[in-house]
């Protein structure tokens, strides 16, 4: 009995941090993460440039080629398994089309670059794909960046509207109390002041 009630803690620690760690509810966190992603690829594509015009630079950009996409695309998977984890915790339904592409992509990629870094992969022979590579990759991090800030955007603005009308409705039920006795009412005020009174009917006023 013990060993399953730590059993269960232990899971329930797991999914919260996990819940806290994905981009639906760390949206700062992870427009920071994409966004250093977008500029370290950025930085890269301006090495692989040079590098193409100086033979010297090679061997440098082709190695930080090599473990920065693989870097790039873990990352990838790590942001896309957070992500599904909590679509699936939260809608308890089946993964969106978006998320099964970027499953699709992400796999792909991350294998990729495994198989480039395990055969040491010529980039300096290549540096053309290379620097088509990190363009995309810098316009896909950068796409990823104004992706999470403009559904935060939105969860905030939604937020705020649902407030606003909670506090208009709120106001609402302060300005209007109506006691009733048999046949007559009395309409208060929000500071308790009797507004209209009637006897054997029913009175109603509209404050504006």
């Amino acid at each position: 009995m013990t060993t399953t009630s730590t059993a269960g803690q232990s899971s329930s620690r797991i999914s919260n941090v996990l819940l806290d760690w994905a981009p639906e509810t760390s949206p700062i966190r992870w427009i920071v993460i994409n966004a250093f992603l977008a500029l370290g690829s950025f930085a890269l594509l301006i090495d692989l440039m040079v590098a193409y015009r100086d033979e010297q630079e090679r061997a440098f950009a082709s190695s930080w080629y090599l473990s920065w996409n693989l870097f790039l695309c873990f990352f990838w998977v790590v942001e896309t398994a957070l992500e599904t984890y909590h679509h699936k915790h939260e809608n308890h339904s089946r993964m969106t089309i978006e998320l099964w592409v970027f499953w699709i992509l992400a796999i792909y990629f991350f294998a990729e670059s495994v198989e480039m870094v395990w055969e040491r992969w010529p980039v300096e022979e290549h540096l053309v794909v290379g620097i088509v590579d990190e363009v995309v990759n810098t316009a896909a991090y950068g796409y990823m960046v104004g992706r999470i800030a403009y559904r935060h955007n939105y969860c905030c603005c939604s937020a705020n509207r649902d407030l606003l009308q909670q506090q208009r409705f709120d106001d609402t039920e302060d300005d209007y109390v109506q006691l009733g006795e048999g046949n007559s009412s009395v309409v208060f005020s929000g500071k308790g002041n009797p507004l209209v009174a009637g006897k054997d009917m029913t009175t109603s006023s509209t404050l504006v």
